[in-house]
């Protein structure tokens, strides 16, 4: 129940978390002035204003959890000087405006990318397939448009486990090229069963600590919480958006999936017998 303005964080502090106040206001530009923060959480606030610019030069950041607030205007350009570390981005549920910024594939760690809930306007962010471990991208009620085309190769989203992409304006027929290559949601690797959940690691004075990754999804019209997200949950939300044609037999083929909703589409056609196999 912490309230008032952010406090101004120290030039050596290395993790900033104060998630779940009610702390009201802009982020301050100071903030950009801690060189050594691994770790910004400033999620389920009463925050508003723009994301500062300069948080492009946060280089040393592996965390950044600004959902369940205000934030209005474009997203800054993340990656655009040097982003080695950071593995997860969470800015959902915000008034976020713009395109997503193209410096984000410069993030070779990110393992999850959350952008739902916010005014996005662009195309099919195809550009993020060079990112070879994100497992995570969710884009879900903004207003993503377009065709979703081929991908440029066979080795984009290697480890794409977890896609939501509902409640946008793409078109056209479904991404059966990118079905194909989804192959985290084909089969299991047997070293990675024993993993329960989906955790972020960051380093604090020579050690590790992790963040359990929480994420919201929505089943047969029901939002499902999760607070710690599942490591081998495979899922795939295409509904509410315009996707036209036959249901592409190749799905049958994600022996792995749990969620897959196509609905709120123009879909035709015959539901693929491989879904039963």
């Amino acid at each position: 129940m912490l309230r008032g303005s952010l406090p101004i964080p120290g030039p050596s502090m290395e993790v900033y978390s104060v998630s779940n106040n009610e702390y009201a206001g802009k982020i301050p530009a100071t903030f950009c002035n801690t060189g050594t923060l691994n770790v910004l959480d400033l999620s389920n606030n009463n925050l508003n204003g723009m994301i500062p610019q300069c948080f492009e030069n946060l280089s040393d950041l592996e965390i950044l959890k600004l959902q369940n607030n205000s934030f209005h205007g474009d997203i800054p350009r993340i990656g655009s000087n040097r982003c080695l570390d950071l593995e997860a981005i969470d800015l959902s549920y915000n008034q976020l405006q713009g395109k997503l910024p193209r410096s984000i594939a410069n993030c070779a760690q990110l393992m999850v990318l959350n952008l739902g809930n916010n005014q996005i306007s662009d195309t099919f962010p195809s550009w993020l397939g060079v990112l070879q471990q994100l497992r995570v991208l969710i884009l879900r009620s903004n207003a993503f448009h377009g065709i979703i085309g081929k991908p440029a190769s066979s080795h984009e989203f290697p480890k794409l486990s977890i896609i939501d992409l509902s409640s946008n304006d793409f078109s056209s027929l479904l991404p059966s090229d990118y079905l194909e290559n989804w192959n985290a949601m084909k089969s299991v690797d047997a070293n990675e069963i024993h993993i329960q959940y989906m955790v972020l690691s960051s380093g604090v004075y020579g050690d590790t600590f992790y963040y359990d990754y929480a994420i919201r999804v929505f089943g047969k019209g029901v939002e499902l919480k999760y607070f710690k997200t599942p490591y081998l949950l495979r899922l795939i939300d295409l509904s509410s958006n315009r996707f036209e044609g036959e249901i592409p037999g190749i799905i049958g083929n994600l022996r792995w999936l749990n969620v897959l909703n196509l609905s709120n589409n123009t879909l035709t056609g015959l539901i693929p017998s491989s879904l039963g196999a």
